[in-house]
């Protein structure tokens, strides 16, 4: 086989590869638990990749937060309470990067 229909086979079968292999499946969005999964609200958030979601159990928690990747942070239920005091005044400083609050 010439040089030149050798290259374009060769050409072509990578593209059909490329165009008929399958993406492999993503990572699903996981949830993450505070305290069971991470005892600090940071924790979680920062094991938190884009798409995953961070559940507070209710309780007092003395932090200041700082979020980096597409997630979401709530609490655990309409009938519990999670506070946050991060700072003496019972402010949190709360700091998104990039990330939508």
């Amino acid at each position: 086989m010439p040089s030149r229909a050798r290259a374009a086979l060769v050409v072509l079968a990578a593209v059909a590869m490329v165009i008929f292999v399958p993406p492999r499946p993503g990572r699903a969005a996981a949830v993450i638990n505070v305290p069971a999964d991470y005892p600090t609200i940071q924790a979680a958030i920062v094991a938190a990749v884009d798409g995953d979601t961070v559940v507070v159990a209710a309780g007092t928690y003395n932090e200041n937060l700082l979020i980096t990747e597409s997630i979401t942070v709530q609490g655990s239920g309409p009938d519990v309470t999670t506070t946050v005091t991060g700072r003496p005044d019972g402010t949190v400083g709360f700091t998104s990067n990039g990330a939508s609050p």
